[in-house]
């Protein structure tokens, strides 16, 4: 049984063409049944078929016409001639045409159907082979397109495909201009004539698909009639919107040259084409918009003053702009690329997504130090795992130095003031106090005074004490220039040693000293002694027992650079920035001037000192100017 494939017979003889009819409606073919050749001509130009039955000797119109004009519609139907023994001629000339069999008159429907069925599967494969071929087309598009960002040569590549799939004789691409609205012809391929293949026009197009000024080829459509171009014939046309996100952004129109309807198959694969091509094409738009996008963006990356970055979840840099580059030393941001930024941005985020502000110092390609000012993001995935970080970096390292001199200039105003009250109260407080001193000692010696020995010597100690503080106070009055010489930092620690060391076992504590080859500096060796001294007895008391104290040295770019280093619990953020202001102490029975006196001293000697606490311990660099840079 046939699964109701369409049959049009075409046969002069009635009687014969209701035989057919029922007897092939019973096999399950869906019959159309004319006994007049125009009356088939004009169902041929409506009704889709897959077989046509064909009467050569159909009387009011030639047979041949018939086929001819069935091949010219579809060029996929089969065509049985039925044909009477004295129209051999006729039914060759008929297989030239292109038909595909040959029944002769007269026939019982068991000759018939075999023919039939075989034309059935001929069909059906033919139209298998067709869509494989379609489907090879579309792939091989749609690989071309994919690919290609270049407008023109999708617009080729779709014209080629469409003459190629749908048997087009005119292709005709036309899309919306972006500002104007209107449809503007962007590429015109003829099959036939190479005058007109790939031409394009600028001729506005309105919403019905009709050019608003009607040209052809190099004159008026008028003269090309009288001419009898054959561009101007009878022809069907289809016009297909080229649909992407909803919108229309152009159309692509094709041209047959038979005047009858547009095959199905074809409509389906010219719809398939051209939404194709829409993607493509609104992939062509975005990408330019990205493209100039980027562009922008770019400009604004490249020319930041700002230092740029983005650092893989690992800690290396990714991608960073020139600025970034400079500011770390380097000439190019690729040589920056893959290497370790040299922080936890995990740890310094501490659990939040953004930190901005976060100020620190970072180590330059050639060893320097720089101040910088952070704002890191953390980029993740929808389950929250760190994708990257990305931020902007500002060097503010002129900005701590003047914080740095204004905080030193009012930590030395402070020490010049208390400084001055000690000058000028000093002698007489101590004068005074010499002679107490001297007095308690004269009694202490007297036979009817020895029960109060522990007394007198309790005494002196105090008055020992506060001459120690009123020293303390002179020696910050100090302004007079003092007389420096060369001298090495190291031979004063290893002279101090024994006493420190002696001091810290005293305490059931450790001292260490870790000297290395430094320059020389010009130093007042009775005030570097007493730094050291001051300096190591802070980190002593600030240790528990069993800690470790490190006194050394070490050199950096031509200077020469003290450092003590203690075991304590650290200095609270909020004393750092008054460390050797006077008076100011953590110790109970501290006065406070232990640390301003040291600052002083670094003053008188054009050094500075820099702190680094943490829970660990607390470390004191004291950077001197070497000998041989002291002018620079």
């Amino acid at each position: 049984m046939a699964d109701r494939t369409p049959v049009l017979v075409v046969d002069g003889e009635e009687e014969r063409l209701r035989a057919l009819w029922e007897s092939m409606d019973e096999q399950g073919y869906v019959v159309f049944g004319f006994n007049s050749g125009a009356e088939a001509l004009e169902a041929l130009e409506k009704q889709r078929c897959d077989v046509l039955l064909l009467d050569l000797g159909i009387p009011d119109v030639d047979g041949l016409k018939i086929l001819n004009r069935a091949l010219e519609v579809d060029s996929s139907i089969h065509c049985i001639v039925m044909t009477d023994h004295g129209s051999i001629e006729a039914a060759i000339k008929a297989l030239r045409a292109g038909a595909f069999d040959i029944i002769r008159k007269p026939f019982d429907i068991g000759t018939l159907l075999p023919v039939l069925s075989r034309a059935v599967e001929m069909k059906r494969l033919h139209s298998e082979k067709l869509q494989l071929q379609e489907s090879k087309a579309l792939d091989d598009l749609l690989l071309a397109v994919n690919f290609s960002f270049d407008k023109n040569t999708i617009l080729n590549k779709a014209a080629d495909a469409i003459i190629d799939q749908c048997g087009a004789d005119v292709v005709t691409i036309l899309l919306r201009d972006e500002d104007s609205g209107e449809f503007r012809t962007a590429l015109v391929r003829s099959s036939r004539f190479s005058d007109r293949t790939g031409k394009t026009s600028s001729h506005p197009i309105n919403d019905a698909g009709f050019k608003q000024e009607s040209t052809a080829g190099e004159g008026p459509v008028e003269a090309l009639i009288k001419m009898g171009d054959p561009y101007l014939d009878e022809r069907s046309s289809i016009a297909v919107p080229l649909m992407a996100g909803g919108r229309s952004v152009g159309m692509i129109n094709v041209t047959l040259k038979v005047g009858s309807p547009f095959p199905l198959g074809k409509v389906k694969v010219l719809k398939i084409l051209a939404g194709m091509v829409a993607v493509a094409l609104e992939n062509v738009t975005l990408c330019g918009k990205i493209q100039k996008s980027e562009q922008k963006y770019r400009c604004v990356f490249e020319n930041a003053t700002e230092g740029i970055f983005l650092i893989t979840a690992d800690g290396r840099y990714k991608l960073v702009n020139p600025a970034l580059a400079r500011m770390l030393g380097y000439n190019e941001p690729e040589e920056l690329i893959s290497t370790a930024a040299g922080v936890d941005y995990q740890e310094l985020l501490a659990g939040q997504p953004v930190r901005t502000g976060i100020e620190r110092q970072i180590s330059r390609r050639d060893g320097t130090t720089i101040w910088v000012s952070e704002n890191v993001r953390a980029v993740c995935n929808d389950r929250g795992k760190i994708l990257y970080f990305e931020g902007t970096m500002r060097d503010i390292t002129r900005r701590k130095e003047a914080e740095h001199y204004e905080q030193e200039l009012a930590r030395l105003d402070r020490l010049h003031i208390v400084g001055k009250l000690a000058a000028s109260i000093g002698h007489e407080i101590r004068n005074p106090l010499t002679s107490v001193r001297g007095f308690l000692q004269m009694l202490k010696t007297k036979e009817d005074c020895r029960a109060y020995h522990e007394y007198y010597d309790l005494m002196i100690e105090e008055l020992d004490r506060a001459n120690i503080i009123i020293s303390n106070y002179l020696n910050m009055a100090k302004n007079k220039p003092l007389e420096l010489v060369l001298g090495n930092l190291n031979d004063i620690i290893e002279s101090l040693y024994p006493m420190i060391q002696a001091d810290a076992r005293y305490k059931d504590k450790q001292v260490k000293i870790e000297l290395n080859e430094i320059p020389m500096v010009y130093i007042y060796e009775k005030e570097i002694r007493q730094l050291i001294l001051n300096m190591s007895r802070n980190g002593l008391e600030a240790m528990p027992p069993g800690g470790v104290l490190v006194i050394g040295t070490r050199a950096e770019d031509g200077d020469a650079v003290l450092f003590v280093k203690d075991e304590g619990p650290g200095i609270d953020q909020e004393l750092l920035d008054r460390l050797g202001t006077p008076f100011l102490t953590t110790k109970e029975d501290g006065t406070g001037l232990g640390l301003a006196v040291c600052y002083g001293i670094a003053s008188r000697h054009n050094a500075h000192i820099k702190v680094d606490t943490g829970p660990q311990g607390t470390t004191f660099w004291v950077r001197f100017r070497g000998g041989d840079r002291v002018n620079e």
